[in-house]
């Protein structure tokens, strides 16, 4: 979107300004207001990459620490990542989405304990996630690698959920009528929207320094297009970066048929988006 260009440009100035490298009068957007319409992108946006691992990474520093396959919580996390309406419990939850087939905020609020079950392939544990997606009533399985990222932001949760009438992540309770889970639902990705937002800039301000430093061009996160909704985006263009990736590989990890996928398919327009998918992996 025009405000997302503009918003990364205003970044860029702000670090000049810090730095002393421009006079903050000479700042241009500080009488700029935007339209609703400049704020609106014409495609999906998804997370490349080396974003998603910024992100990843942020979460980690910020959450935990690692030790091999071992990782413990900095002190008063753990609180934290209970509390639904946290900026740490916001770029979990936006993980923990990734990792369930880029599954909608609702189905991943839905899902309990009966959703889950351990099973080994090749000698390789997994986390199997089977359930109906609420939009469409097509069935989802997902497997999570039980790695470090899994155990966090999925089983961490599964442990407790008998607290919550067996819902994993604390966002509903029993009881609830289908009105309230989804106003529920859309409060939860309301105000986690805004925390991701939050988390981007703090991510694009380390990016803008290290360009500058290193003088390396690593790109933004286009703040303003950041919703809970970009994990989906992301994990299906993730997917079709894959050797082997088919459109009906695709709509079954979606969980929608085929005829529904435009949206989720990212058209190649320039060598950037070429290298993007190119090197494209899942964390």
């Amino acid at each position: 979107s025009i405000r997302g260009i503009c918003g990364r440009i205003a970044s860029i100035w702000n670090y000049a300004i810090r730095k002393g490298i421009v006079e903050s009068g000479d700042y241009p957007f500080k009488d700029f207001v935007y339209s609703q319409k400049y704020k609106k992108c014409n495609r999906v946006y998804y997370l490349d990459k080396v974003n998603l691992v910024k992100l990843r990474d942020w979460f980690f520093d910020r959450c935990i620490n690692v030790s091999g396959e071992l990782y413990g919580y900095n002190e008063g996390i753990e609180d934290k990542l209970m509390k639904k309406n946290t900026i740490e419990f916001s770029c979990m939850f936006f993980l923990a989405s990734f990792i369930l087939n880029g599954s909608s905020p609702a189905d991943v609020a839905l899902l309990k304990v009966d959703n889950c079950s351990r099973i080994t392939i090749d000698g390789v544990d997994y986390w199997k996630v089977e359930f109906k997606r609420k939009k469409t009533g097509r069935n989802v399985v997902c497997l999570l690698r039980r790695d470090i990222l899994t155990m966090v932001c999925f089983e961490r949760y599964l442990g407790t959920a008998f607290m919550r009438g067996n819902y994993i992540y604390p966002i509903l309770r029993d009881g609830m009528t289908d009105k309230q889970i989804t106003n529920a639902v859309a409060k939860f990705t309301g105000y986690t929207s805004k925390n991701l937002k939050v988390i981007c800039n703090v991510i694009n301000e380390a990016t803008i320094m290290n360009n500058a430093e290193s003088s390396c061009n690593e790109p933004l996160i286009e703040t303003e297009q950041m919703t809970l909704y970009v994990a989906r985006h992301t994990k299906a263009n993730d997917y079709l970066s894959h050797p082997g990736a088919t459109i009906h590989g695709l709509a079954t990890l979606m969980g929608r048929s085929v005829a529904g996928l435009d949206t989720y398919v990212h058209m190649i327009r320039n060598d950037r988006d070429l290298a993007a998918a190119e090197s494209l992996s899942s964390i």
